[in-house]
C-alpha cells in the first residue's frame, strides 16, 4: 500500500494529505445536498427536464470544478462548494422577492448564477493543487484556468499546500469572467446572452466589486448577507466527509519541508550567504543535498540522507518529481575556504565533480535540488533577494520557465543575468 486513511480530521484540509478526485454525483450525494436540489427546484418553480438543463447541469460543472477545497488556507472541506450553494440560493430569493424577479424566470436563473459564480476566480488562492495517480504520485500542479481535476488523465487525488501570494482582485475579476464562460450551461448561457441589458448586468457583476456592479451588485450584496447570517446557524449544507490519505513513501519528507519553511522563515537556516545550504534563484530555490543529512540527523538517520532526499523528489515541487531526479548544475562565484572550512556551496558529497578546465577557471560543479516555485518554501519577504553566491543560467530553461518570466518581463533578455549563469 502506496497510501494509508488517517481516522481523524475529516472536516478541514490537512496540508500534504491526498484527497479523492470526485464526480458530481458523489460530491452531491448527501442527504443535505440533496434537500438542497429539492428545495432550489420548488423555488425555481421549473419542470424537472427544465431544471436539469439550466439549473443542475451548471451545479454539476461548478462542484466538479471547485471539488471540496476550502475557501481559504486550512479552511473547512467543501466549504468553497457549500458555501456558494447557498449564496446562489439566496441571490435567487433577493432576486425574486426584492428586486421583483418573481415572474421572470430567466431574470432569477441570472441572479442564482451570479450568487454560484460570483467569486469562483479566487479558487485556491494562497494554494498550490497537485495532482496525483491511484498510487498517490504526483503527476501534474493543476490550475482551475485549465479544466477540471477530473479531465486530467491519470488524476485520482488532489493535495493542496499553502504559499504565502495573495490573488490581485483585478486578476480575480477576469478568471471569474473566465470560469463562468467555461461552467455556464450551453443553453443557459445563450439566453442570457439574447438579452443584451441582462448580459451586460451579469459582465459587469463578476468584472467589478459587489459596490459598483449596479442591480447585479446589489444582488451579491444581499446574498452575502444573507450568508453570513447562515453561516452562524446550523447549515443547511452539512461538510462534505473526506478522508485524507498521506503516502507512506514522503512522510519523512513532508516533516522535512516544513522544518525548511520554518526555518527559512524563523532564520535559524540561513539563505544566500557564502556558507548556505539554501539559495534563491531566478529559476527557484536551491537545495544542497546537504541539507538532507543535516535533517536526517536530528532524528540520528543521518546513513539515511539519501532515502530523505528520493523521497523530496515524491513530493511534487521538483521537476520530474515521480519519475527521475531533476538536479541543478550551478556554479559557485568563489571557490575556496570560508570561515577555514570548504563553502557548503562545494558540498562533501560532490567534492569528485568535474572542474572546468577553460573558460569556468576551476569554478567547482555542484548539483542541488531545484523547487522552481519559490512560493512553496518562502514568504513573500524572503523571495525579494536572489542569491549572488551562485550562477544559473537561462540556456537549459523549460518553456514553463521561459513564459513564467515572460509574465513578469516584457523584454526577456537571452543573456545570462548579472549574478547567474549555468552549465
Amino acid at each position: 500500500m502506496f497510501t494509508k486513511k488517517s481516522p481523524h480530521n475529516k472536516t478541514h484540509h490537512i496540508q500534504g494529505a491526498f484527497y479523492k478526485v470526485l464526480k458530481a454525483d458523489d460530491l452531491l450525494k448527501s442527504d443535505s445536498h440533496q434537500r438542497y436540489l429539492k428545495h432550489l427546484m420548488e423555488e425555481t418553480g421549473l419542470q424537472e427536464a427544465e431544471f436539469d438543463v439550466f439549473y443542475r447541469v451548471l451545479i454539476e460543472r461548478f462542484v466538479e470544478l471547485v471539488q471540496t477545497l476550502p475557501r481559504e488556507r486550512g479552511g473547512e472541506f467543501s466549504s468553497f462548494l457549500n458555501q456558494s450553494l447557498m449564496r446562489a440560493m439566496y441571490a435567487l430569493q433577493v432576486g425574486r422577492d426584492v428586486l421583483d424577479f418573481r415572474d421572470d424566470q430567466l431574470k432569477a436563473y441570472t441572479a442564482f448564477s451570479l450568487g454560484l459564480l460570483a467569486d469562483v476566480g479566487l479558487l485556491a488562492s494562497g494554494m498550490r493543487i497537485f495532482l496525483a495517480n491511484e498510487e498517490t504520485k504526483v503527476i501534474s500542479t493543476w490550475f482551475p484556468y485549465q479544466h477540471s481535476m477530473l479531465h486530467v488523465k491519470g488524476a485520482h487525488y488532489y493535495c493542496v499546500r499553502h504559499i504565502d501570494e495573495a490573488r490581485p482582485k483585478r486578476m480575480a475579476s477576469y478568471l471569474t469572467a473566465l470560469y463562468a464562460y467555461r461552467i455556464m450551461p450551453e443553453e443557459g448561457l445563450r439566453c442570457i446572452a439574447e438579452d443584451s441589458m441582462l448580459f451586460g448586468l451579469w459582465l459587469q457583476s463578476f468584472e467589478c466589486s459587489s459596490d459598483e456592479g449596479g442591480v447585479g451588485g446589489a444582488i451579491l450584496n444581499l446574498a452575502k448577507e444573507r450568508l453570513a447570517h447562515y453561516m452562524g446557524e446550523e447549515a443547511l449544507l452539512l461538510p462534505i466527509e473526506g478522508d485524507p490519505y498521506f503516502s507512506d513513501e514522503t512522510s519523512w519528507a513532508e516533516e522535512c519541508l516544513e522544518w525548511l519553511k520554518e526555518g527559512l522563515e524563523d532564520g535559524s537556516i540561513t539563505m544566500n550567504e557564502e556558507d548556505s545550504l539554501v539559495h534563491l534563484t531566478s529559476e527557484g530555490v536551491l537545495l544542497d543535498p546537504e541539507i538532507f543529512l543535516r535533517f536526517a540527523e536530528r532524528y540520528n538517520r543521518s546513513q539515511e540522507w539519501r532515502v530523505l532526499r528520493q523521497q523530496f523528489n515524491y513530493l511534487g515541487i521538483v521537476p520530474l518529481s515521480g519519475q527521475d531526479y531533476k538536479f541543478s548544475q550551478y556554479f559557485g562565484k568563489q571557490p575556496g575556504v570560508v570561515s577555514g572550512r570548504k563553502s557548503h556551496l562545494y558540498s562533501r558529497f560532490y567534492r569528485r565533480n568535474r572542474i572546468q578546465n577553460s573558460k569556468q577557471s576551476k569554478q567547482k560543479i555542484n548539483k542541488s535540488l531545484l523547487i522552481t516555485d519559490s512560493s512553496l518554501l518562502l514568504s513573500q519577504n524572503k523571495r525579494k533577494q536572489l542569491s549572488k553566491k551562485v550562477q544559473v543560467t537561462l540556456s537549459e530553461r523549460s518553456l514553463d520557465q521561459v513564459m513564467a518570466s515572460l509574465a513578469g518581463k516584457q523584454n526577456l533578455s537571452t543573456k545570462p543575468s548579472n549574478n547567474f549563469t549555468k552549465k
